[in-house]
């Protein structure tokens, strides 16, 4: 059977590397000669050669018969590939190059087939996240309303089910998100959006703000009030303070 990448779309079920994603990657090519390379490097002044056979005629015509392809990739990171003939007779430059250009190009291949996978697991792994988060959140909001945040409620959802289940800051975010939302409506605000409706800078914000909170557990002396209330919910070290009467409207929002 021949293996074509026409074939391979047509067999592929799940994400793969593809052919064209891999041409997409590639933002500049250059190709040139190792005699070439020596001529550049002779005009840089970088030039250095080793061997008692070095600049000879024999050397010089050897070099003429090897050809380098240099690919560089989106991200800068670069790739090369050779191409050597035996005898000047049969040395053709397009030949060359496309068979080193080949030679490159395999060298891509395993490098984005290990970064799809990374995506691939990170995916799988926020996917778990979501799943846990959203049965959290339901429970934080019909919890909450119920039980009005009692401490000890607090402490064993967000302190000890939280870091054994969820891992990413996003997910946590989801949770503290809808525990700020939840509490800010049993005093009468009901501005606070769901988490899909907010936008993705906002939903960094809060990713950015857990992060946070799970770094620095402890208070400063001029902590807000909405910071206090968030603190809490991230670290359900301490029942959040009431509600000022004089706040109940006022949306909840993140401290810059």
């Amino acid at each position: 059977m021949e293996i074509n990448e026409d074939l391979l779309i047509k067999k592929a079920v799940a994400p793969r590397v593809t052919l064209e994603a891999l041409e997409a990657n590639i933002v500049a090519e250059h190709y040139f000669t190792a005699y070439e390379g020596r001529m550049g490097s002779i005009v840089e002044g970088t030039y250095e050669t080793k061997g008692s056979m070095a600049g000879t005629d024999v050397d010089l015509e050897s070099i003429k018969l090897l050809t380098f392809c240099v690919l560089v990739l989106k991200n800068g990171y670069t790739v090369h590939g050779v191409s050597g003939c035996a005898s000047l007779e049969n040395f053709n430059r397009d030949i060359g190059m496309s068979i080193a250009r080949n030679n490159a190009v395999n060298q891509i291949w395993p490098l984005m087939g290990y970064e799809l996978k990374t995506k691939l697991m990170h995916q799988e792994a926020i996917a778990q996240d979501d799943a846990m988060g959203l049965a959290l959140t339901s429970l934080v909001q019909t919890s909450m309303g119920k039980l009005e945040m009692k401490p000890e409620y607090a402490k064993i959802l967000l302190d000890e089910m939280i870091p054994q289940t969820v891992e990413s800051n996003e997910s946590v975010a989801k949770i503290v998100q809808a525990g700020i939302k939840a509490w800010a409506e049993l005093n009468g605000d009901e501005n606070i959006p769901e988490w899909h409706e907010l936008s993705q800078s906002d939903k960094d914000i809060w990713a950015a703000t857990v992060s946070y909170y799970r770094a620095n557990p402890k208070p400063e002396e001029d902590e807000a009030f909405d910071q206090k209330l968030i603190r809490s919910l991230v670290l359900a070290s301490s029942n959040p303070p009431t509600l000022p009467a004089s706040q109940r409207k006022t949306h909840l929002k993140l401290v810059d």
